[in-house]
This record gives structure tokens, C-alpha cells and sequence, in this order.
């Protein structure tokens, strides 16, 4: 993505693909995806069949000496096109939103430790971030529960995630989830939070305040009541916050 984007980690994808590319990529999917998902209606569930990637297809992009070619496979386009219309975002407006002039294209890197890339769109309604492999495992799995969650719970908190793309450019394989981003237009963030569904590693878990390290519900999660009275900013611990990276915080 750009010198300044080499450092694309272990846990995302795609360090050689531009965010000029990238825009490409989701301006070409979109229009694929208008011709796929014609007459589709957004009450009914997910088949079997949606749920499978379309097949690649392959365009040019640039200008002169400078064309390359691209290949693109979009995952499950009608069902994030149905998402899409839940949401009441239309193709025209989509596509407008990935137009950007080249002062906009640069991906930004992302402040966790998978080094994610970045990309906003043209007002800021949507945002794109390079994924891993594995992810894209993660999503297609519960791909089928989660359209049916949205269109059953329409004032649902969770994120909308529109596009899920490969995207085969510069020798570099790269995966793409595009999504709506919720805090565009908030005039002020005063707190912002990284919620992890996952069980914390013994000694490793982010710090708790005393009276939620007292309620918290550690049964079951392998971390002992040394680990936890060890671990900084709990009752019995030491005075400063120690997150998981090693780094230590203002408690």
C-alpha cells in the first residue's frame, strides 16, 4: 500500500495493493454486484448458494505505460448487497462514496497490533480496512445468522459490514471488508472503546476497575486468583494499568 504502508503485519493482507486500488477494486465489485443482485428482495434468508463467492473477474485500471491488471472475487455479493439495502445505501450512492481524488486514497495504519490499513470514503460515510485470510473464514461462517439478525433487529449496535472482497494486484493478495462507520459525523468522541469477545490469557487481560475485577466471572477462563491479584491496577496488584502489550498506562 504505498512506502509508507510496508508494514502491513502478520494478521492483515494486501501491503503492495494502493488505496487507489483498492477503490478500483470496490467501485468494480459494486458494479458486478448491481447486475447480481437485481430484483433481489431484502425479507428473505440467505441460500446456501448466495453464500459462495462469486467468480473472479479481471479489468485494467490506469492509464498508458502504467495499465495493470486486477482480479477481483467478491464474497457472497448478493447477501452484503441485501445488507446494503437494509441499510438503505444505494448503488449509486456506494459508488460515489469510493470516488476519491488521489490527495484521499492514502490508507492510513490502524492502531492495533494487526496493522491493519485503512480507508475512508468520500464522506465519510464508509470506511474499508485490510483483513486476514482467517477472517474472511470467521465472517462467511456466520455470514447466513448475521443477515438474518439484521433484517429481524434493524436498531441492532452492531457494525454493517457491506463489502467482503480478494483482490489480486502487484504480485500481492490482499482481503478487503468495506463497512458503514458509525462515528463519522459525531462532533466529539469523548471515550472510545476496543470490545474483544474473546477469554483473556492468564495474566494478560486488560486492566478491570476494583469493582468490576470483583464482579468479573473468571470461572472456566484458566486464570487463577494469583494471576489476577498479580495483574496491575486490581485489588492486592501494582499501582499502574499494564495492557497487554507490554506497555505501561496512567492507571
Amino acid at each position: 500500500m504505498g512506502a509508507a504502508q510496508s508494514a502491513g503485519g502478520a494478521a492483515t493482507s494486501g501491503a503492495q495493493i494502493s488505496g487507489k486500488e483498492l477503490t478500483w477494486a470496490i467501485r468494480e465489485a459494486a458494479k458486478q454486484d448491481v447486475k447480481a443482485a437485481a430484483g433481489i428482495r431484502t425479507d428473505s434468508e440467505a441460500t446456501a448458494e448466495e453464500l459462495q463467492p462469486a467468480a473472479p473477474f479481471s479489468f485494467e485500471y490506469g492509464m498508458g505505460d502504467e495499465k495493470r491488471t486486477m482480479t477481483v472475487t467478491s464474497y457472497a455479493p448478493t447477501v452484503f448487497a441485501r445488507i446494503r439495502r437494509i441499510e438503505g445505501v444505494t448503488d449509486e450512492h456506494f459508488l460515489s462514496e469510493w470516488t476519491l481524488p488521489d490527495d484521499k486514497c492514502q490508507t492510513a495504519l490502524g492502531e492495533g497490533r494487526s496493522m491493519a490499513m485503512f480507508l475512508k470514503s468520500a464522506s465519510l460515510d464508509f470506511m474499508c480496512k485490510t483483513i486476514a485470510e482467517v477472517e474472511v473464514t470467521v465472517l462467511n461462517s456466520i455470514l447466513a445468522d448475521y443477515l438474518t439478525h439484521l433484517r429481524t433487529h434493524p436498531d441492532s449496535l452492531l457494525m454493517r459490514f457491506l463489502m467482503l472482497l480478494r483482490i489480486e494486484a502487484n504480485n500481492d493478495v490482499g482481503f478487503l471488508l468495506v463497512f458503514s462507520d458509525s462515528f463519522a459525523h459525531a462532533a466529539k468522541l469523548n471515550e472510545r472503546w476496543d470490545i474483544k469477545g474473546r477469554v483473556p490469557k492468564p495474566g494478560k487481560f486488560r486492566h478491570f476497575p476494583p469493582r468490576a475485577a470483583e464482579d468479573l466471572d473468571l470461572e472456566g477462563s484458566g486464570i487463577t486468583d494469583a494471576d489476577r491479584a498479580a495483574e496491575p491496577g486490581t485489588p492486592g496488584g501494582a499501582a499502574s494499568t499494564r495492557f497487554s502489550d507490554g506497555e505501561d498506562h496512567p492507571p
